[in-house]
C-alpha cells in the first residue's frame, strides 16, 4: 500500500496519487511490483526497499556522509512493538523501517507492516 503526502497551508495532508509536490511517500507491506516501480522511478538500490521485508534485518546506514546529495540515503531502524509473552508478560519485539532521503529531497519510509496492525 502506497501513501502519498505533502504539505498544504503548513499542515501535512494526505494525497491520491504522487506528483512533484509530493513530499513523504509511505509505504506499507510492498510486494515484488512496487519494490521494482519505486526502484526504477526514484533510482534506489533494491535493498533500500527489500530490506524490510526481513525482520532479522540489522540496522544500518548508507550513504549519509556525502557533501553533496547525489545519490539516495538509507537509514535502516528497528522499530519496536508491544506483544504478551506465552506467559502473559510484556515483551518488546522489533521490525524493520526503511527512511530513504532522495536527492530530490523526498522522504520514503517502507515498512512491512501497517503502522495500526503490528505483527501478531
Amino acid at each position: 500500500m502506497l501513501y502519498y503526502y505533502t504539505f498544504h497551508d503548513s499542515y501535512l495532508i494526505r494525497q491520491d496519487t504522487s506528483d512533484k509536490k509530493t513530499l513523504w511517500l509511505h509505504v506499507e507491506d510492498p510486494n515484488s511490483r512496487e519494490i521494482s516501480t519505486l526502484t526504477n522511478k526514484y533510482n534506489l538500490p533494491k535493498d533500500y526497499l527489500s530490506a524490510v521485508l526481513d525482520d532479522e534485518e540489522n540496522s544500518r546506514s548508507e550513504g549519509l556522509n556525502q557533501q553533496e546529495m547525489k545519490k539516495a540515503a538509507l537509514l535502516l531502524l528497528q522499530f519496536p512493538y508491544e506483544i504478551k509473552s506465552p506467559s502473559g508478560f510484556q515483551q518488546f519485539e522489533t521490525f524493520p523501517l526503511s527512511l530513504i532521503i532522495t536527492p530530490e529531497n523526498r522522504i520514503i519510509t517502507v515498512s512491512n507492516y501497517s503502522s495500526f496492525a503490528y505483527p501478531k
